[in-house]
């Protein structure tokens, strides 16, 4: 049932471009997390050009996925947000990232001609790089379930989002928080919120128009079970068991539901207020 908070309003259509390993299995994670908010939600799902889909169906990609030049010239209305997922390229430099000049076309036209921009993880980092800061790389994984804490309330999901809010995270990277701090100087980019670490995520423009989450909120319990196991098996040292998060229990906690439910909630209403 669609909130009565968005009633009334048109669907949110958002550009998501999936780099996900088994694009067509995490879709259905970040879908899920859409609709529990109860806004209606248009998704197109774009494939790059310049990247090579190793673990997905090849089937299910160009069923389901388009180029983003059909996203731009294919419809009379464009998207209203861009979003951009993780990547298990973290390691990488963004230069050695093969689709790297493709996405960043991409994100700088979303920023331009789009309401709003998101990146999870990876496409958090990405997008920050796009606004000149790079990412620090780490040796052991931040891996688990962090707490987290709101300290800019100006900003539309910062004053939405509860003091403290649990968060998944998986990651080898960070922000570098040298070039961060130096933005925020600027008056460029601003801190929504910390960990219990002091590290900060999210992160936004001044604006508000672009945001980016390092952690995880669309993930399920499963999904943190899922890769324990999978890198478990691979016998990683760099990957420490979940941090706040049992994968081996029965009946694994969903702790960060609710905050989840209200991080995607606040970023759709902050698109739609003034439409």
């Amino acid at each position: 049932m669609k909130s009565d908070f968005f009633a009334g309003a048109q669907p949110v259509r958002i550009a998501i471009v999936n780099l996900m390993p088994k694009a067509e299995v995490y879709e259905q994670n970040l879908v899920r997390a859409f609709v529990k908010t109860g806004c209606e939600t248009e998704f197109i799902f774009v494939k790059l050009k310049t990247h090579v889909y190793k673990s997905s169906s090849n089937e299910h990609l160009n069923a389901s996925y388009v180029s983003f030049d059909e996203v731009i010239h294919g419809s009379a209305r464009r998207p209203d947000a861009l979003l951009v997922t993780g990547a298990p390229v973290e390691l990488l430099p963004f230069e050695d990232v093969h689709y790297w000049d493709e996405l960043a076309s991409i994100i700088a036209f979303g920023r331009q001609h789009f309401r709003a921009t998101l990146g999870l993880c990876w496409g958090a980092l990405a997008i920050a790089k796009t606004l000149g800061v790079d990412k620090t790389t780490y040796s052991k994984k931040v891996f688990g379930i962090y707490t987290q804490h709101a300290i800019d309330r100006a900003h539309p999901v910062g004053r939405s989002l509860p003091g403290t809010f649990m968060c998944p995270h998986s990651r080898f990277a960070g922000l570098d928080r040298t070039q961060l701090d130096a933005r925020a100087r600027e008056g460029k980019l601003v801190v929504v919120a910390q960990s219990d670490d002091g590290e900060p995520t999210p992160v936004a423009t001044r604006d508000g128009s672009t945001l980016m989450h390092l952690g995880h909120p669309e993930y399920d319990s499963e999904r943190i079970a899922f890769e324990w196991q999978r890198d478990a098996a691979l016998g990683r040292s760099d990957v420490p068991f979940p941090r706040g998060y049992d994968p081996e229990s029965r009946t694994p906690a969903f702790d960060w539901r609710d905050d989840s439910d209200v991080f995607f909630r606040a970023w759709l209403a902050s698109l739609t207020s003034g439409r």
